[in-house]
């Protein structure tokens, strides 16, 4: 039979630990209570530090038991789901038309670099700027 004890490193530093927790803790409690508030204050700060303390204990198991809660929720909710579609037929699945353009090949005509401004303007467009010159008026 195997024998499972654990190393007294570990119970050293348990014992550490302990010691650090429980006389550094109230310690420290002690002396900032005593020198930083006096008279009825003080027994106001540590009041509030034990209802802190008290709570947290029962707040702790919470802590663990909410994300079971919701993750009971959600599986639950995931199970009903399930239930309402297992039985569907899946979606047809409707093809959109496509329209294939034929490959358009550039010709060294439409390439113009972005240096050269203004652009020149086609002869046939030369026609109707001078149209729409006439048209203007000035007073």
């Amino acid at each position: 039979m195997q024998s499972f004890r654990r190393s007294p490193m570990y119970d050293i530093l348990t014992l550490k630990l302990m010691l650090l927790l429980d006389f550094g803790g109230f310690g420290s409690i002690l002396i900032l209570t005593h020198f930083l508030t006096n008279g009825s204050k003080r027994v106001e700060v540590l009041g509030w530090i034990c209802v802190s303390l008290a709570t947290s204990v029962y707040i702790a198991p919470l802590s663990i038991m909410i994300p079971n809660i919701l993750g009971l929720i959600f599986g639950v909710l995931q199970i009903i789901l399930y239930m309402i579609y297992m039985n569907k037929r899946e979606a047809e699945e409707h093809k959109l038309p496509t329209h294939v353009k034929p490959n358009l090949i550039a010709s060294s005509d439409q390439i113009h670099p972005v240096s050269i401004l203004p652009l020149p303007i086609p002869e046939e467009n030369k026609e109707v700027n001078d149209e729409n010159a006439d048209d203007k008026v000035e007073p």
